[in-house]
């Protein structure tokens, strides 16, 4: 009778840390370079709100209604943030994107409305000032959710330039189309959309600050909510518009 000797010592043909056809993990080399941090937050004052009653739509006390509004923005960008960073970290230690690393939420944001191609490793591993990588969204969402939460931004209600779908806006570019230096007054507009909650085709409201919604936020509604801050950032015109 023959025997046959059951070595324990790996087979040289496949890797050691994997099963038969599994691939061993790659670890990615990504440019964390220039990634900025989240910064400490400091609550909206009363000085930053040029709104009472009457000019905000008959809406009672908007100073709490626009402190709400900032930390649910607060709220939807850190845990977009946090949901894309953690990503990113698990691709370069050698996962593989875009699946199960992001929600089909923020999937869909990042494919169809920032034109990102999360299947292509070289999105997530290079570094940010990348137009459409991983790295320069965070870089930009960072920016965004760090100034929101400075109380550096000022907030008035109503305006003669408000259009009728208007919930907010901010002044970019002068008359004449030319960027206005600096950060122009840091100031968003906000209109009576805002305020006056739309009834929609199903018969539900529109989502908006006095209404106040539970439930977890997310890259969804981010939008929405930052009132004018995130939307249309960048755009060639007098100024941005949420609607």
């Amino acid at each position: 009778m023959a025997y046959v000797r059951l070595s324990e010592e790996p087979n040289p043909g496949y890797p050691a840390n994997g099963g038969y056809g599994e691939a061993p993990t790659v670890l990615r080399k990504c440019d964390d370079r220039f990634l900025p941090t989240i910064q400490p937050g400091h609550s909206l004052t009363a000085n930053r709100v040029a709104c009472t009653q009457s000019n905000a739509f008959n809406v009672a006390e908007p100073f709490d209604v626009i402190t709400w509004a900032v930390t649910r923005a607060l709220e939807m960008l850190n845990n977009t943030i946090r949901e894309l960073v953690n990503a990113r970290k698990a691709v370069c230690a050698g996962a593989t994107p875009p699946r199960p690393l992001l929600g089909d939420v923020t999937l869909d944001w990042l494919r169809n409305r920032l034109g990102v191609c999360v299947d292509d490793i070289q999105v997530w591993t290079a570094g940010t000032f990348v137009n459409r990588s991983v790295a320069e969204v965070i870089r930009r969402l960072v920016r965004v959710r760090n100034l929101i939460g400075s109380n550096g931004l000022r907030y008035a209600c109503g305006s003669p330039d408000c259009e009728t779908n208007d919930w907010a806006f901010v002044r970019a570019r002068d008359a004449a189309g030319n960027c206005l230096p600096g950060t122009p007054q840091m100031l968003i507009r906000l209109c009576r959309g805002f305020w006056v909650p739309a009834v929609r085709a199903d018969g539900r409201y529109t989502n908006h600050a006095n209404q106040r919604p539970k439930g977890p936020a997310s890259a969804s509604n981010i939008q929405a909510t930052a009132s004018g801050t995130t939307v249309e950032q960048g755009r060639n015109q007098s100024g941005g518009r949420s609607s």
